[in-house]
This record gives C-alpha cells, structure tokens and sequence, in this order.
C-alpha cells in the first residue's frame, strides 16, 4: 500500500513492530547517554577533591594554599609555615606583592613574613610560582582563615604601562578558608 507520494504506507502491524524495534533501542540509547554524563560528572567531581584547596582570586591572578607546616614550639612560641601558589590566568603581565595575615582559634591574628614570599614580578601569562608565609604563633592555636592583601602595588596587578583601569574590579583582599588544611610535620632535613 501506498500513499499519494509514493512512498509505502505502513499498516498498524508494521508500525506496532516498528514501535517494538525503536523503543529498546531508544531506552539503549538514552541508557548510554546517561551513563556517560554520570562518567563525565563523577570524573570532574574527583578533579574537584584533588584540587579542593583553599582558592581565590585578585583578577587574573589566582592564589591556592596547597599546605601548613608546623615547626615544635619553643618557649610556647611555633612557626607555621604556609605553602602558597600563585597563577597568572589572564593575557596580561602580572606585578604584584601580597601580604598575608593569619587568623586564628581564639580569635588571634598574626602577620606573615615575606621572605620566602611567591615572587610575581613580570609573571607572564600561564606562569606560576610558588612560595611560603612564615607566621610567629602562640602554641596550641590553630589556622582558621588566611586573608592575602595587594601589597605596595595598591589596586593594581599589572605591570608597567598597563591600564589599571582593568584592575577597577580587584577585591582590596580574599579571604580563604584554611580550616581543613592538615598542619604537617616538617620533613628532617627542614630548617
């Protein structure tokens, strides 16, 4: 049978039979699509955990608190060292400077030493750099949040002649929750 195009016309036979061949392959279908996303999903979500670090950002340059090492107190006094990396994520040279402050159990702030500081002075794009803050602490407290300020460069991450006018939107400092960060032991050979 066929209709006035020419084309076959199915009975309702061929289209029940029809409908018995789709509708497996359609569940199949969808079964695998489904299995794939639920993949995909799971697989960015263990990317997640490996990366769950303490993270934020001034612009373009992305700053991540990887880990804490806690130098034995001595005279109620420790040294809690603080292991940072920054990135350039943007198209544009970075200059920068920060400063970092400890806050602490007890409500105790302590400001970190810049010597081994990140250095970000003509970071280009894609760069990264590491380094660590040293903090002074009284024994027994323990890190809570770590607040990083632009230093001596103000509201500006750029280096040069760049406009900071693409800097207008820089938060004046972020704040990172260092709570679930473990304090490590220092290997032997440290200090």
């Amino acid at each position: 049978m066929t209709n006035r195009r020419g084309t076959p016309q199915l009975t309702s036979r061929d289209r029940i039979r029809r409908t018995e061949v789709l509708l497996p392959m359609r569940t199949a279908i969808i079964f695998v699509f489904l299995l794939t996303c639920f993949a995909s999903s799971n697989a960015q979500q263990q990317d997640i955990k490996h990366k769950d670090k303490p993270t934020g950002k001034f612009g373009d340059l992305t700053v991540t608190v990887s880990e804490f090492v806690l130098f034995p107190p001595q005279n109620s006094r420790a040294t809690l060292e603080a292991f940072v990396t920054v990135a350039n994520s943007g198209k544009g040279v970075i200059c920068a400077s920060l400063d970092a402050t400890l806050n602490t159990t007890f409500g105790l702030r302590y400001l970190g030493s810049l010597g081994q500081a990140p250095r970000m002075k003509e970071m280009l794009p894609g760069e990264s750099t590491k380094g660590t803050y040293a903090f002074d602490v009284k024994d027994g407290v323990k890190p809570v949040e770590l607040v990083f300020r632009l230093g001596n460069s103000g509201h500006s991450i750029r280096c040069g002649s760049a406009a900071p006018v693409q800097d207008a939107s820089l938060p004046n400092e972020i704040h990172l929750d260092v709570r679930d960060l473990p304090l490590t032991p220092p290997l032997p050979t440290s200090r």
